[in-house]
């Protein structure tokens, strides 16, 4: 059994007081790495709440923003998002971090979309915007646009197939340059709108 002063682990579970919401609580562990020294778990409390323990030589505990500098161009409505997808990719949930990368870049061509047409699939969404000329097309590869589709990250048929982390990079790279080029260069003025397509 290994304790802190409020978290207890017994056997695979751990409980104890939560250090975001100060109730107790069984925690849902959402990953856990370890080594000959230190144990590293993300997880969430029953009120919804994040935080990465630490336990070994050293304790941490900590909310699960605290190790991430968001960018400030990052609208509100997807700050935790973005932040959960970079913290995922950290603790090596790479499921978890392209579904949260598809939700982000998903939540952006929604918001541009004609309201009769918000429901179609986002591969579909996407050419359409890249056909009228509101967004560029070197933005997403085909590859990430097909890896962003929700069904097939959360439900893929090749699900005991690991993502690579190199693969994992590569697609999250993309969603990233997507939100700067979206938040950061275009909203600034800094980039100009993409061209009409003919």
């Amino acid at each position: 059994m290994l304790t802190t002063s409020n978290i207890v682990k017994n056997g695979s579970q751990y409980s104890g007081v939560c250090p975001r919401c100060d109730h107790k609580s069984q925690f849902q562990t959402l990953n856990e790495l370890s080594n000959s020294t230190t144990i590293t778990a993300f997880l969430k409390c029953q009120c919804g709440k994040y935080f990465i323990l630490e336990m070994g030589q050293l304790v941490m505990v900590a909310p699960y923003t605290a190790p991430l500098d968001v960018p400030q161009w990052i609208p509100e409505h997807l700050v935790d998002d973005y932040t959960e997808m970079k913290l995922t990719a950290k603790y090596l949930m790479f499921k978890s971090a392209i579904a949260l990368g598809s939700i982000i870049v998903e939540t952006i061509v929604t918001e541009k979309m004609p309201k009769q047409q918000k429901s179609i699939e986002l591969g579909k969404k996407i050419e359409h915007l890249i056909a009228e000329g509101s967004i560029d097309p070197d933005q997403l590869s085909s590859s990430t646009i097909s890896r962003l589709s929700r069904n097939k990250v959360l439900h893929p048929k090749t699900s005991i197939l690991p993502f690579s982390p190199g693969e994992v990079n590569e697609i999250l790279q993309e969603v990233e340059f997507f939100i700067e080029r979206e938040y950061k260069f275009r909203s600034s003025r800094a980039l100009p709108a993409p061209a009409k397509t003919t």
